[in-house]
Formats: structure tokens, C-alpha cells, sequence
């Protein structure tokens, strides 16, 4: 009896040990996508850090042009809503990795914008910009702003250096109106954006 209880107990042992082993090769395989999936996400926030800097670069060549060129306002809006969409669309693969791998939601912020008068006559006016923070690990974060009526306003430029929390727009009247300029904060994960209107008079 105390042979087979013996016997009973070793085979018992085997299989606990078994179990743990292929328990361990499960976990290595498990660890090995989620290095997989940490190093796109790595490769992603890179890919659209850059892609987003050259466009607003682009931008701000064109905008370092005279103003008063008409051809200047459509070309600079559809650059800028090709940043916003490339901004868009990263945030929502960079989301759907979160959400596989359990990584923690991350959301950028931005404090609200007070309305602004600016006369015509005055010129370019400079639009301070605070509240810029993010959560995600070693973010390299954009700023991005568009106006609803490039008519009436241009934003000519987003001055900002990551991670600092503030930063600054040049927004400069084109005529007597109203625009509404959205600015988007971007960290690679999540965006934030806020709106604000230009009175031009």
C-alpha cells in the first residue's frame, strides 16, 4: 500500500510540475508579444512625432510667406487638416495597442482659451497657451491649431517644445469677422483639443 500511495504521489508530482512548466512557456510567449506590441507603440509615437513635425514645419514656411497671397489659405488649410487627420488616426492604433496589451489609457490636457478681440489694425496678436501635460511614458507631445475661417484669421504659427506645459500661437487678422481656432494637443496615445473664437474688428 505505502509502495502504491508512493507510486500515486510521484505521478501527482509529475503533473504538478508539468503544469508549472507549460504554465512557464505561456507566460514567456505572453511576455514576448507584449515586447512586440511595446516596441510598435515605441515605433509609432517616433513615426508620428516626425511625420506631424514636418508638416507643421511645412506650415510655417508657408505662413512665413506674405499673408495678403490668397493661394496661401487653401494649401495651408489642407496641410493642416492632413496633420490633424495623421494625429487622429495614430491616436486611435495607439488606443486599440493599449487596450491589447492593458497598457493604461493616457489622455494629454490643455487649459481652456479665453475668446479673443483683435482689432485690424493691430496686427498679429500672440495667443498664450498653458496646461500642456501628458501621462504617457516618455511622450513627445504636438500642438496643432486650425481656424474655421482662414478668411478672417490665420494661425500663422504654434510655438511649443515638448514637454514644456505652456507654449504660444501667432494668430494674424485677415478681415473684419469671426473664426473659431481649435488647438489640438497630441502625446502619441491621446489627443485633447480646445476651441476659442477671434473676433476680428
Amino acid at each position: 500500500m505505502a509502495q502504491k500511495n508512493e507510486k500515486l504521489e510521484i505521478e501527482l508530482l509529475r503533473e504538478i510540475l508539468h503544469a508549472i512548466h507549460k504554465q512557464q512557456k505561456e507566460s514567456e510567449l505572453l511576455m514576448s508579444v507584449l515586447g512586440d506590441l511595446q516596441a510598435a507603440v515605441a515605433a509609432v509615437q517616433t513615426a508620428v512625432a516626425t511625420s506631424t513635425s514636418a508638416v507643421l514645419a511645412a506650415i510655417a514656411d508657408i505662413n512665413s510667406l506674405p499673408a495678403s497671397d490668397a493661394q496661401l489659405v487653401p494649401l495651408t488649410t489642407a496641410l493642416t487638416a492632413a496633420a490633424a487627420a495623421m494625429q487622429a488616426n495614430a491616436a486611435s492604433l495607439l488606443a486599440a495597442i493599449a487596450g491589447t496589451t492593458g497598457a493604461p489609457a493616457t489622455s494629454p490636457t490643455l487649459t481652456a482659451i479665453p475668446a479673443l478681440s483683435a482689432p485690424l489694425a493691430a496686427g498679429a496678436v500672440t495667443v498664450p497657451l498653458a496646461g500642456i501635460t501628458s501621462t504617457a511614458p516618455s511622450p513627445t507631445i504636438t500642438v496643432l491649431a486650425t481656424a474655421s475661417d482662414n478668411g478672417t484669421v490665420i494661425v500663422v504659427s504654434s510655438t511649443y517644445t515638448s514637454p514644456n506645459p505652456t507654449g504660444s500661437l501667432l494668430i494674424t487678422p485677415i478681415a473684419a469677422g469671426t473664426s473659431t481656432v481649435t488647438v489640438t494637443v497630441s502625446d502619441g496615445v491621446g489627443t485633447v483639443s480646445q476651441s476659442f473664437v477671434v473676433t476680428v474688428s
